[in-house]
């Protein structure tokens, strides 16, 4: 039952509320997202990432962003001095746009 909870609040979250607060739950590991620490009001397009044999960091974008498969992507630089209190995912790209003439 609490799997079903815990999947049914990630998708209820990830559809209606704009900026998710971290001490509710965390991206997706490498989901490039928008981070925010409301303390020092910074934005950062970044994501959380795993590095083996270290643990759990917070990485930042570099300036480099792409899209692949119709996702945006961002070349990422890790630290473990990055604190952010939300973030909001975001939008998919969109695919075989159809242009009205």
């Amino acid at each position: 039952m609490k799997r079903i909870y815990k999947y049914l609040l990630t998708h209820f979250l990830r559809l209606f509320v704009n900026w998710i607060p971290l001490s509710l739950m965390f991206p997706n590991e490498d989901e490039v997202v928008w981070l925010y620490n409301k303390n020092n009001n910074v934005i950062h397009l970044g994501c959380h990432t795993y590095v083996r044999n270290e643990g759990w960091f917070w990485a930042i974008s570099t300036g480099v962003i792409y899209s692949d498969n119709n996702i945006i992507m961002s070349e990422c630089e890790f630290d473990d001095d990055y604190e952010f209190t939300h973030f909001s995912i975001l939008p998919k790209l969109p695919n075989n746009i159809k242009y009205w003439k």
